[in-house]
């Protein structure tokens, strides 16, 4: 992918708008350096087989259809149970990822060169549910556990909501296949916490003053 930002905080695209031309052009000729990203893999299991196979760069989002309501999951990774989760919903990001829906919801910031996945529980009903960073040799598992509301979706990527059903459930892992981005790199990426998000390690936006 050759990415444009034509966003605000530009942590994939590192490509201006005003230098699209000539970066494609270097892009074209070979002469500008590609980064691998992790991909996620969403399986969709019901009655007993595969009902559907999605695949994403950011984030996999399991939540209530509406606002304001909440669904019942058992969540487990690898086989062994995290627990019961009654929340609004809970995201699936890859490093890529982080720093879009889950960091709004809280979930942690991870450098984008590492292999995890991040998952970050959607205003739960549970205190004690935090967001927990595994490795890509996880497989996280989602089973939507019948409630008093039904209407649970699955949102990949921010495209369009797919409807789940009850006892469905999601596997979520590494997928085979990686992302290669053009144009962005791991000093982008810190330069872009600096400078839109004000990182900073003091007051001021950084200021020992």
């Amino acid at each position: 992918m050759f990415p444009v930002n034509l966003g605000e905080f530009g942590f994939i695209a590192g490509v201006q708008p005003s230098e699209w031309q000539e970066a494609l052009g270097r892009f074209l000729a070979g002469e500008m350096k590609t980064v691998r990203r992790t991909m996620l893999c969403a399986e969709v299991f019901r009655d007993n087989g595969l009902a559907a196979r999605y695949e994403a760069l950011n984030d996999i989002v399991i939540s209530a259809k509406s606002a304001a309501q909440t669904i019942s999951m058992d969540i487990s990774v690898n086989g062994t149970p995290l627990g019961h989760f009654k929340a609004d919903g809970a995201i699936v990001s890859s490093p890529t990822g982080s720093t879009a829906y889950s960091a709004s919801a809280g979930g942690p910031i991870v450098g984008p060169d590492l292999d995890a996945l991040v998952l970050t529980p959607l205003n739960s009903f549970s205190l004690s549910a935090r967001p927990i960073v595994f490795s890509t040799k996880a497989v996280l598992s989602a089973k939507i556990v019948p409630s008093r509301n039904r209407d649970a979706i699955l949102t990949v990527d921010g495209q369009k909501p797919v409807d789940l059903k009850d006892n469905d459930e999601i596997h979520i892992k590494k997928s085979e296949h990686d992302a290669i981005l053009a144009g962005t790199s791991v000093e982008k990426f810190y330069n872009a916490l600096r400078n839109k998000l004000n990182w900073s390690g003091g007051p001021n936006g950084g200021s020992n003053a």
